[in-house]
């Protein structure tokens, strides 16, 4: 009787109650880690630059030419993405996060005042300068990254002209989160 009674609790308590057990020895474990691993870095370096920063860091250490690293990671991560595309994305987004806190557009608001016109302008500038950076990243050979950086820079820049106009109505209607902004662009910009 007691044995029932250890069987049923016991062992419902401790199968709810332990961390769950991953399979590491799996084939298909550490290539997903490495997947979701490589898209992180995507979204923590904003324009894409993951691919870049592994294939430098892997030729520094003699791993092979940084340009083939590139073209093998891209190929990697291209066939991961489309094999996972929730966890991909996911990933991305995961990895945008300590980036995007750390107030890059309330930096750029506090920095030049609260002046309308000139933030919304301010914000756009940077979307077209984030935009071309991300073309040229994204891109194979020289050709392709300045076509990329020519596509992607309108469509930045508009995004952060309606992102500054956004953040200025808020900062506008509620004191509370203009006070918020503030604090968080001098932390970001260390005063």
């Amino acid at each position: 009787m007691a044995e029932e009674k250890d069987i049923s609790f016991a062992k419902m308590f401790r199968a709810t109650m332990a961390p769950p057990m991953y399979n590491l020895s799996d084939p298909g474990m550490p290539r997903a880690l490495k997947g979701a691993g490589r898209a992180a870095l995507d979204g923590l370096s904003i324009v894409n630059a993951g691919s870049d920063i592994e294939a430098y860091t892997r030729s520094l250490l003699g791993q092979g030419d940084g340009a083939e690293l590139k073209k093998q990671i891209n190929a990697e991560k291209a066939e991961f993405a489309e094999a996972n595309p929730g966890i991909a994305t996911a990933s991305t987004l995961l990895g945008a996060v300590p980036t995007i806190t750390v107030g890059a557009p309330a930096a750029v608001a506090a920095k030049i005042g609260s002046k309308f016109i000139p933030n919304v302008l301010a914000m756009g500038t940077a979307g077209l300068g984030y935009g071309a950076l991300e073309g040229l990243f994204r891109g194979e050979n020289p050709e392709e990254r300045v076509d990329m950086a020519i596509e992607e820079a309108p469509k930045m820049a508009a995004g952060g002209a309606i992102l500054g106009a956004m953040l200025l109505g808020a900062i506008r209607a509620t004191p509370y989160v203009g006070t918020f902004l503030k604090s968080l662009a001098s932390k970001a910009m260390g005063r």
